[in-house]
């Protein structure tokens, strides 16, 4: 009798853990065919910025929203309260019906925010409610952080934003990732003193030009694709374009003096660092970023530098990127190479003077004449082959009608020189010509020089 208890109490117990293991085993199952699937999701910055200057670059909150098929918001998942610190990535989990959803992700700007630029009520977000639309949605981020804000002073976490359309869920458990990417483009600049005998003190430095005015609240994949970004669009009312200057005499910003020592290239650096909104270059004359900076110590006349960031590649400054621009100073001199054919017993030409910004050149009788600019390297005692600098010429001033008609200065489509052929009046005309010289180890950044070439034509 004990003997068939005990086999009954043994079939019991053994009932008892499969039905256990059958109940944990159903919970998949029953997923299964539910159609509900368990995501282990990651919310991800897109590279660029590499190692974040510090949290502000980072994320500090996130909210994504799924969206389905209806456009009918399926699910919405949160930072919990209790994470406070700077992430550059971040898991979660969540369950959510197998279907193909759009993926809203946001980061470092609330859920209120968001509505009230979409127009909204504050619980439109609302699991279950219709998704409000956010693709022509802009956003003035300068209210938020002003362009030209420094690396050092930024306070205030980048917003971010993503999209990730057509996101197929199946059953069962699945990882997916999702990123978000930052509103703010991120410029630096290296300074480096290739002067052979003069410190440099940097007193101030323009950029431009920078756009202000709204921006897309959402990025815009057609031109943020990787390794293929174009240039951004910019929004059609509220933009327009400004410049950024920074004073380094400023002593509450730039406490120390701003130097670098002669002959100090491979030594010494300064690096200068701030965030833009998108801009594009085609908002200057030049269809070109331009830096242009006020020096002190080469001892000339002229103490403006200026510089173009001429590479195809930088038409546009996207959202996230970051633009390094490496600044070479240089003891370069803009001089001129002039050939005078005149008639027999005829003079010939004499440069009377090399200014900063103009060089004279004197001719006592009439004829043909090349012109070369040329570049000087005082640092090396040598001229830059022709190879190594190019010229193109702006303007031509002619009050006094010294050139023959239809052989005013020109640029010689062959050899390069601008020529030209002097009458018999006497008179004085101006050449304007911009000399652009690439950084040997940065050719997408030129050093630029514009000269008027004033021809002196007085009979001797």
């Amino acid at each position: 009798m004990n003997h068939r208890r005990y086999i009954l109490f043994i079939t019991l117990l053994m009932t008892a853990i499969s039905s256990i293991f059958v109940s944990c085993a159903g919970d998949d199952d029953e997923n299964d065919v539910r159609g509900v699937a368990v995501v282990h999701g990651e919310l991800t910055t897109r590279s660029a910025y590499t190692t974040p200057v510090n949290d502000c670059e980072l994320i500090n909150s996130w909210w994504i929203v799924f969206v389905d098929d209806n456009n009918i918001i399926a699910k919405v998942v949160e930072r919990e309260s209790f994470k406070t610190y700077a992430v550059k990535s971040e898991d979660f989990v969540l369950e959510l019906e197998a279907g193909t959803y759009d993926v809203y992700s946001f980061a470092n700007i609330s859920m209120a925010t968001v509505a009230g630029l979409a127009e909204v009520s504050a619980d439109a977000f609302a699991e279950g409610k219709t998704m409000p639309a956010l693709d022509a949605v802009n956003y003035n981020i300068n209210n938020l952080i002003e362009n030209g804000t420094l690396k050092d002073e930024l306070e205030t976490p980048i917003p971010m934003s993503g999209k990730k359309s057509g996101v197929t869920v199946t059953g069962g458990e699945q990882s997916l990732e999702f990123e978000v990417i930052r509103m703010m483009a991120k410029v630096e600049f290296i300074f480096r003193n290739d002067c052979k005998n003069h410190n440099i003190t940097l007193k101030s430095l323009t950029f431009r030009p920078v756009n202000t005015g709204l921006i897309p609240l959402m990025p815009d994949y057609s031109t943020l694709a990787y390794n293929n970004e174009k240039d951004p669009v910019l929004v059609d009312h509220g933009v327009t374009s400004d410049s950024l200057k920074f004073d380094f005499t400023d002593g509450t910003k730039y406490p120390n003096q701003i130097s670098l020592s002669a002959n100090s290239y491979g030594t010494e650096s300064f690096t200068h660092c701030f965030y833009v909104r998108e801009s594009l270059a085609e908002s200057h004359p030049t269809k070109h970023f331009k830096i242009e900076m006020v020096i002190d110590g080469r001892g000339d006349e002229d103490n403006e530098y200026v510089y173009t960031i001429s590479g195809k590649d930088y038409t546009g400054l996207n959202r996230n990127d970051y633009l390094q621009i490496p600044i070479r100073f240089t003891d370069y001199k803009v001089d001129l190479a002039v050939n005078f054919y005149p008639p027999i017993g005829g003079f010939p030409p004499v440069i009377l003077e090399n200014k900063s910004k103009e060089l004279y050149c004197r001719f006592g009788t009439e004829g043909d004449f090349e012109i070369i600019p040329t570049v000087f390297d005082t640092n090396i005692g040598s001229y830059l082959a022709v190879s190594e600098y190019d010229y193109e010429l702006i303007e031509v001033d002619d009050p006094n009608s010294i050139f023959v008609s239809g052989h005013e200065p020109s640029i010689n489509a062959f050899t390069g020189e601008i020529t030209g052929t002097l009458n018999s009046n006497e008179g004085t005309a101006g050449i304007y010509v911009h000399i652009y010289v690439p950084d040997p180890e940065n050719p997408e950044v030129q050093q630029d020089f514009w000269r008027w070439i004033y021809i002196i034509r007085k009979n001797s």
